[in-house]
C-alpha cells in the first residue's frame, strides 16, 4: 500500500466512500457483488460505504485493501485529497 505524499491530507470517510462507489460503478459491481469478491459481509459494507457517505462507519485497513484490490484502484487514488496533492515539480 502506498503512502500519500507528506503534502497530502487524507480524504474524509465520506470522500473515500464516494470514490469507492465510483469505482464500483466503473467495475460494474453492486454492493452485494463487492461483498462476494472481498469476503466482507454485506451489512459491514453497507454501513461502511453507504453509511460512510454520511460519515457513519470507517473501513478497517484490511477491508480497504481488499476493496481497492478488487476494484483495481491504487490506494492513493482513494485516500488523497485531490486539492492538496502537489506535484513534485511544483515550486
Amino acid at each position: 500500500m502506498t503512502t500519500p505524499p507528506l503534502s497530502a491530507t487524507v480524504a474524509t470517510d465520506s470522500t473515500i466512500a464516494t470514490r469507492i462507489l465510483e469505482g464500483m460503478k466503473d467495475a460494474g459491481l453492486s454492493l452485494l457483488g463487492l461483498s462476494e469478491k472481498t469476503d466482507i459481509p454485506y451489512k459491514t459494507l453497507q454501513r461502511s460505504i453507504k453509511g460512510g457517505v454520511m460519515g457513519h462507519r470507517s473501513l478497517t485497513i484490511g477491508q480497504f485493501r481488499a476493496i481497492v484490490h478488487v476494484l483495481n484502484l491504487r490506494p492513493s487514488e482513494v485516500l488523497e485529497d485531490d486539492a492538496s496533492v502537489k506535484s513534485p515539480d511544483a515550486a
